[in-house]
């Protein structure tokens, strides 16, 4: 956040002056940044070559968890790397490394069998790899104590 404006203590500290530079780096970071996917209060924007932003509202923080749980176990299934989060009223913000390549729903169209079939196997071998972990708890569900939400429309 340095990058866009926010001196470096301001992240941690709780004066209104810190909370208004957070603020205003974020937002210059947001307006420069490269929208790779939205979906109504939700986005993916590219900050940098190596940083995306996932933000919406009441997000959740799961997603950081997970995907740090699952890096603390291993290095062999592909996923970004979370690099932090915050949340400013109802808008969650988690920041991740940028895995450069294409998205596959734009591909799949133009993909062969073949082609769909080779993405199918490699697949099945991370979501191998992911049901081989261990369990973070034996509870369903995340957070403190964990709980499940039913995201069903």
């Amino acid at each position: 956040m340095q990058k866009y404006g926010c001196e470096r203590d301001c992240l941690s500290s709780s004066s209104n002056d810190d909370k208004v530079s957070v603020r205003f780096a974020l937002s210059r970071a947001l307006r420069n940044g490269k929208v790779l996917w939205g979906h109504f209060s939700r986005a993916i924007i590219q900050l940098d070559e190596r940083t995306v932003v996932k933000l919406g509202h009441n997000l959740l923080l799961t997603d950081a968890d997970i995907t740090a749980y699952i890096q603390s176990l291993t290095n062999d299934i592909p996923a970004p790397r979370p690099l932090g989060a915050i949340s400013i009223g109802k808008t969650t913000y988690i920041f991740i490394t940028f895995i450069k390549g294409s998205s596959l729903d734009k591909l799949w169209s133009s993909l062969s069998t073949e082609e769909k079939i080779f993405i199918q196997d490699q697949l099945d071998i991370i979501l191998e790899k992911l049901r081989m972990l261990p369990l973070p708890s034996h509870f369903l569900g995340s957070g403190n104590p964990p709980y499940c939400i039913d995201c069903r429309i």
